[in-house]
Parts: C-alpha cells; structure tokens; sequence
C-alpha cells in the first residue's frame, strides 16, 4: 500500500502527538507532577494532564487509522497544494515541539515553555518581536502561576537548574 505525500504528512503529524503524549503519560507525569495524598484519583493533580495525554494519544491514534484505511474513491477530489514556507512551517514546529522535550527536562517548565512559544510565534510570523516577547511571557507566567497556586501541580526545575 502505497501512501500519498499528505497522507505521509498527517501520519507524521499524528506520531508525533502520540510521542508526546507519551512522553506525558510516562515520563512528565510519574516523575514530575506530585500526587498529593488524595484518596481518589480525581482529586489528583496528575489527573488532567494524563486523562489529556491519554485522549490526544486515542485521538492520533483514530486519525492515523482514518488516514491509511480512507478510500480514495469515496473522497471528492480537492487540489490542495502547499507552498514549500507552509511545509517548513509545519518542519519547523516539529522540530520545536521536539526542542520543548528536551529543553523541559534539561532546563524546567519556565525556560522551555517561553522559548518554545517564542520560537513557535516567529514561525508565523505574525507578531512583532515585542509582542512576541510579551505575550509568550504571559502565557508561561499565566499557565505556572496557575497550576503552581490553583492546581498546586509543581513543575520541575530542569535538570541543568538543580
């Protein structure tokens, strides 16, 4: 069975999701998020991040299935090209997703996350440096404080940090 270049694409895309939703299921989850004392599951603070990590990994995994037993016949013909910049945007923030893997464990939530959005915004190109700056630092100071003060999910230092 022979896969077109797009269906090679989202498969791509695909495994990726479920690498890292692995990587939260299996690695972030057990090692960095604290399970406080609680009696019951649901008042976990691993709860969320892995009933999300399992529901993306479910999810990527029905698409890829989607993807390699669709018909073609039974599809309408759409022309969809991409442009060579949309392909090294999709490339690019593979790669930067890869980056927050490696940055999250070496350097912690704070350096990782500001860095990756900050890279992730400059591949759209849609934002100047300032605004960029701006509001990748309000959203990680925004997600920390709220999971470090509401959810009282603490994320790790970063092993280079410690």
């Amino acid at each position: 069975m022979k896969l077109k270049s797009n269906k090679t694409k989202e498969i791509a895309i695909c495994l990726s999701l479920i690498l890292f939703s692995l990587f939260v299921i299996f690695y972030l989850s057990p090692f960095h998020i604290e399970a406080e004392k609680a009696e019951i599951l649901a008042l976990s603070p691993r709860l969320f991040p892995e009933l999300a990590s399992w529901l993306i990994a479910f999810l990527s995994t029905v698409l890829i299935l989607i993807t390699i037993l669709e018909d073609e016949r039974n599809r309408h013909p759409k022309k969809t090209f991409n442009t060579f910049a949309e392909e090294m945007t999709v490339l690019a923030a593979s790669a930067i997703s890869i980056f927050f893997i490696v940055s999250f464990i070496l350097l912690g939530f704070i350096p990782a996350t500001f860095v990756s959005l900050v890279l992730l915004n400059l591949t759209q190109g849609k934002l100047g440096i300032i605004k960029n700056l701006g509001i990748s630092m309000i959203t990680t100071l925004s997600v920390y404080l709220f999971f470090h003060y509401v959810m009282e999910v603490f994320f790790p230092v970063g092993e280079l940090l410690k």
